[in-house]
């Protein structure tokens, strides 16, 4: 059996019309609209035309009737922003078809932001960093602060929601807010952040619940390491977090450390780092490797404010 053989062709559409490219390559529309489709919609049922005598209108004709079609069945609801309608074309011996893919709405392109988080561990004598090491690129492989994405849905979520949230995803670690979570979510200004820690319980009971901060560091740009082929970047900016969880009395090692958290998500595996020396300038290469460049930047500026809070 020959292999069957097809050309993509994409045709936007907005209010009703086709734009006047029509039917057509995306490489001849990158130049005057985003191409990038917000949410996927694949029709109930595939619809294929026989398209070996038709010409180019009487085939997008063909599409927007039945685009109108799913419109006015309310199984398509089009985008504020225009639709994206992917078509293949194809043949099979001497006859010509068009099968329509998918139907999409089109959208801006969003920028993306992340929020970043420094989990430091200390008791008497010693003071752990906690992060983790990338399973992903940029920075795969590497150490790196616990990190995410600021989700945009019904609203977009704050940098400090998202810690909380993506603590929990990548190092199975509860930090409970004690504030009211909701509005917390749209706090994009909040510099200090009052949280109940649970998980060090495994090493002693009366560290079942440990009051602490999460104390805002800075926004940043990010670095070129972010830069996609495009030239877009995966994240714009980076806000940072530092948490100093005090276990005063309890013995600390990467041991211990091991009991309490576990990775997920995105993480390859936890990384713990005694950071004394660093912290109390005994040694100025006593940090993580941060396979993220911007990341060492944040965590520098995280020794500063935790030193200077709680004058260690």
């Amino acid at each position: 059996m020959s292999e069957i053989k097809s050309n993509i062709l994409w045709l936007y559409v907005r209010n009703g019309e086709p734009h006047s490219l029509g039917l057509n390559s995306i490489s001849n529309y990158k130049d005057i609209l985003s191409p990038l489709i917000e949410s996927k919609f694949t029709t109930y049922s595939t619809k294929t035309w026989n398209i070996s005598n038709k010409s180019k209108d009487e085939i997008q004709e063909s599409i927007m009737d039945y685009y109108k079609s799913l419109i006015v069945e309310k199984e398509y609801y089009p985008g504020q922003y225009g639709d994206w309608i992917k078509c293949s074309e194809f043949k099979i011996k001497k006859e010509k078809f068009l099968n329509l893919d998918i139907i999409g709405q089109s959208s801006w392109l969003k920028a993306t932001m992340a929020a970043d988080l420094g989990i430091f561990v200390k008791n008497d004598e010693k003071i752990f960093f906690v992060g983790i090491v990338r399973k992903n690129k940029p920075g795969k492989g590497k150490p790196a602060l616990i990190g995410g994405i600021m989700n945009t849905g019904s609203v977009l979520d704050s940098a400090a929601y998202t810690m909380l949230k993506e603590t929990k995803e990548e190092a199975n670690f509860t930090m409970r807010y004690l504030g009211n979570l909701k509005k917390l979510r749209e706090n994009y200004t909040i510099s200090r952040i009052s949280v109940k820690v649970k998980g060090f319980e495994v090493l002693d009971p009366k560290l079942g619940d440990i009051k602490t901060y999460m104390h805002y560091i800075t926004t940043i740009p990010t670095t070129k390491q972010e830069k996609l082929k495009d030239g877009t970047k995966r994240v714009y900016t980076a806000t940072a977090f530092a948490v100093l969880i005090d276990i005063e009395g309890i013995s600390l090692d990467k041991k211990q450390l091991q009991k309490v958290f576990e990775a997920g998500d995105d993480a390859a595996k936890m990384y713990y780092l005694n950071v004394t020396d660093f912290i109390k300038r005994k040694s100025k290469e006593n940090h993580p490797n941060f396979g993220l460049k911007h990341h060492l930047g944040l965590f520098k500026k995280m020794v500063v404010l935790l030193k200077k809070k709680y004058r260690i």
